[in-house]
């Protein structure tokens, strides 16, 4: 039985701006109340995310890095599913105060509905 690499390195992040216009042309969508998640398939083996929260929705420092970091977090440990797919999460609206959990269960939803629209091209 093989051991599944639950990194979060370099190489899993979308770092050029090419990188992101690349996601932001023609992509595969997965909406709800807070996120919208961008993908598009591509050639590597494993999954690459790129974070996108606007300062002008999450006003402060603090709360905007608690969001990258929690959806960093369900992001790697959801690498398997969404192999070969570069994605960009982008954050609609002020999330509540409300348990993490409910974040990770909204995320998840949509990890898997990219991947499923995936399989189906």
């Amino acid at each position: 039985m093989t051991r599944q690499k639950l990194t979060f390195s370099k190489a899993n992040r979308l770092q050029t701006p090419a990188d992101f216009q690349a996601v932001f042309s023609q992509p595969l969508r997965a909406r709800s109340v807070y996120f919208t998640a961008l993908a598009r398939p591509q050639d590597r083996e494993d999954a690459r995310l790129g974070v996108i929260v606007a300062k002008r929705i999450i006003r402060k420092a603090v709360r905007r890095n608690k969001i990258r970091r929690m959806i960093r977090e369900s992001f790697r440990l959801n690498q398997a599913l969404l192999a070969h797919l570069d994605i960009v999460v982008l954050v609609r609206c002020v999330l509540p105060k409300q348990p993490t959990v409910f974040f990770y269960e909204c995320l998840q939803e949509q990890w898997e509905s990219l991947a499923a629209q995936s399989q189906r091209l």
